[in-house]
């Protein structure tokens, strides 16, 4: 039976007739993204552009959809080749394009994680992917070539659901469509929102947190069915430039580093559906956004979209050092040009049915979506081909895996909790009389530290969590509860093991105590963070940081007091120091390149010192205590071998598995202090309290 719906011609007014505006509005969406992921800092809050795509798809996809049950011709064949047509051909020109870059200039670790992409991305579950992998020990999203496919995944998924949800609500009448889809939309929302407090990543990724942005989109199209837009009235001029404000506004003031989607993005949201419900070619935001310039870029958005991110990635993959935005911003302005050729000789041919027909389209799209498959499913089971590689650079690429494989399942994250009971006991069969707790720090040195108190006969239990200061008064500023329930797991345990006389503190002090990370000043720069610890009672606001940092430092240190007034004998590990480029990755790449080393590679010691310099001083400020024993690893790799360095590498192999953590060997440096510090401990009736190096450093 044939769906009918009151939109008379209207409908192919708004939806067929070619509208200047919105390829404007495109371009709006798209230069901001682009200049984001160049690192352009005027453009923080550039990446929801992405979300102004996905309101003008949910409008354009709706009205056409609309039109074409109005037409009484609708047919999801039909829906899904419109859709193959504008995605599939210049995506796979994208990716096949990316294949040979990935092969010369991918380590082996990252070209695995491409080869899952490729996977992903020709199944639509690209999300899912980027979601799955965020974590601890990623590889860095800057250096991922097809990341950005994520928003197209979200797309496909949704229109595997739409259009059907569509057509069923309107066989219970179209009266109640819009308010279905407004529930849909708020219900959206409210996971959204549920998500940024729980776990903000599957927030960013999922079609449940995004699917209202589409559907306000779909709201705002269906809204105006019946109405031509060449009468609206001056209101609606208003409003579409209301819109335009609140877009425009949107993106140069989004807080940097603010979670999305949620309600801080509504206005942006509110403000797309505006300009495509009623901006006009003579209205004030219509002749701005049909603004010839404007207009050409809307018309190979797609294909700058596509283009954009793989340019940035492989410019990232063979640099050794950071880029700069001077770099990155005219590479990443390559894509304007590259996507016109795409836009020309691809998009527009296969997107005219005249010269496709619809079984060559759909044939090309299993065969090429095949072949992508199988060489992502090759990359994947050859663990990114290594042999590509000669055997010292697979040696050093290897540094990470062997690395990560020595702590990891000891390690506790938000999203892989492990239970008291569940943690990891080392040097088992001895009195468990010692505790290591810490975060990923303290995790990748556990197990060098724990030969120590196997030589004292005892037995090491390990209570690590990625990204959690070891205080219980404090918690992460990064949304979810696992830190404080880490820290009173702990704590609980310790009260309920009274044979526990020895606690190791361990952790990336400065990065919790500061929020942000490290940049060694010489190209090795880890970018931005934010995440810090904040005390758990009270409330300090985000403008005044100089407070949290004196209420944190106040509580980490009453907390080693506390520690020692009940008798512990507490090991306090000061700051490693940070490495700033992934060691092993660094030098991996010298290899692969052909760049000759004639000094092993190092930091500057005076910039580790300044960096650590508040994280120092609040350690220090804990005192002198007989039952407290400082070890300070900048004594050990800092102004040792190299005067004025902080090593990075020894005898040839890397002292970190990235870019702050440290490899076994680099563990096996501390290990070696501790042990000797136990070797020379006083005798229990010695008086003068112990510390292996002074209590006080200059800074």
């Amino acid at each position: 039976m044939l769906i009918k719906l009151n939109t008379s011609a209207v409908c192919s007014n708004q939806a067929a007739l070619y509208r200047p505006e919105v390829d404007g509005l495109r371009a709006v969406a798209v230069l901001p993204v682009i200049l984001f992921h160049a690192g352009v800092p005027f453009f923080s809050g550039g990446y929801i552009g992405v979300d102004i795509f996905f309101v003008i798809s949910g409008f354009l996809i709706t009205s056409i959809i609309a039109r074409d049950i109005d037409n009484g011709r609708f047919s999801i064949v039909d829906f899904y080749e419109r859709r193959a047509r504008r995605i599939l051909p210049a995506l796979f020109v994208v990716i096949l394009a990316c294949l040979p870059l990935a092969w010369l200039w991918m380590l082996p670790n990252a070209y695995k994680d491409f080869s899952q992409s490729l996977m992903a991305t020709v199944g639509y579950a690209s999300n899912v992917l980027f979601y799955i992998e965020t974590g601890y020990f990623d590889v860095t999203s800057a250096q991922k070539p097809l990341l950005h496919t994520w928003s197209l995944s979200v797309e496909e998924q949704f229109y595997v659901v739409f259009p059907l949800l569509l057509l069923g609500i309107l066989k219970f009448g179209r009266r109640l469509t819009i308010p279905l889809l407004a529930g849909l939309a708020l219900a959206s929302i409210a996971c959204s929102e549920w998500l940024q407090s729980t776990d903000p990543e599957a927030g960013f990724y999922m079609i449940f947190s995004r699917a209202w942005e589409l559907l306000f989109g779909a709201i705002g199209a269906l809204a105006m069915l019946g109405r031509r837009t060449d009468s609206l009235s001056l209101q609606g001029d208003w409003l579409s430039l209301a819109g335009l404000l609140l877009i425009v506004g949107s993106l140069a003031l989004f807080p940097t580093g603010a979670a999305t989607p949620g309600l801080l993005v509504v206005p942006c949201v509110v403000g797309t559906v505006l300009v495509l419900m009623f901006a006009r070619s003579g209205s004030l935001s219509g002749r701005l956004l049909s603004l010839k310039p404007l207009v050409w870029v809307g018309l190979i958005s797609y294909s700058a979209y596509l283009w954009h991110q793989p340019l940035l990635a492989f410019l990232r993959l063979r640099s050794l050092n950071e880029v700069s935005v001077w770099t990155s911003v005219p590479v990443a302005l390559m894509s304007l040009p590259i996507a016109w050729i795409s836009w020309r000789y691809v998009e527009r041919p296969f997107r005219d049915r005249s010269r496709t027909s619809r079984r060559t389209i759909f044939a090309a799209a299993i065969a090429f979506s095949t072949v992508i498959f199988a060489v992502g499913a090759a990359g994947q089971l050859k663990n990114g081909f290594p042999e590509r590689l000669s055997d010292e650079a697979q040696s050093m690429a290897g540094v990470f895996n062997e690395g990560v494989a020595a702590f990891s399942a000891c390690l506790g994250t938000e999203r892989h909790y492990i239970e008291p009971q569940d943690t990891c006991l080392h040097n088992r069969g001895l009195p468990e009389t010692a505790m290591l707790y810490g975060d990923s720090h303290g995790a990748t040195i556990s197990r060098q530290v724990a030969k120590v108190f196997a030589a004292k006969g005892a037995s090491l239990r390990e209570f690590t969590h990625s990204g959690c200061m070891p205080v219980p008064e404090l918690e992460s500023s990064v949304p979810g509860e696992s830190c404080r329930r880490f820290n009173t797991d702990a704590m609980s345990y310790l009260e309920n093991h009274p044979a526990i006389d020895t606690v190791v503190l361990v952790s990336r002090w400065t990065t919790h105590l500061e929020g942000s990370l490290f940049n060694n000043d010489e190209g090795g720069n880890e970018g931005t963070i934010i995440r810090y610890m904040k005390p758990i009672a009270a409330e300090v606001p985000q403008s005044e940081p100089a407070a949290r940092i004196r209420s944190v430092s106040r509580l980490v240190q009453q907390h080693i007091k506390s520690l020692l007034q009940r008798g512990k004998k507490v090991v306090l590990i000061y700051q490693i120091p940070e490495a700033g480029w992934d060691v092993p990755a660094y030098l991996t790449k010298e290899m692969q390149f052909g760049i000759e080393r004639h000094i092993e590679l190092s930091t500057a010691s005076d910039v580790n010192k300044v960096r650590n310099a508040g994280s120092d001083a609040m350690l220090d400020d804990v005192g002198l205590h007989p039952n407290l024993l400082r070890i300070k690893p900048a004594e050990l790799f800092c102004d040792t071998l190299q005067q004025g360095r902080c090593l990075l590498q020894k005898d040839g192999r890397a002292l970190y598995i990235d870019d702050d953590h440290l490899s076994q060997l680099g563990a096996s440096i501390i290990a070696d202090r501790l042990f000797g510090a136990y070797e020379d401990e006083p005798s229990p009736d010695q008086s003068e309290p112990r510390s292996t190096v002074p209590a006080k450093t200059e800074s």
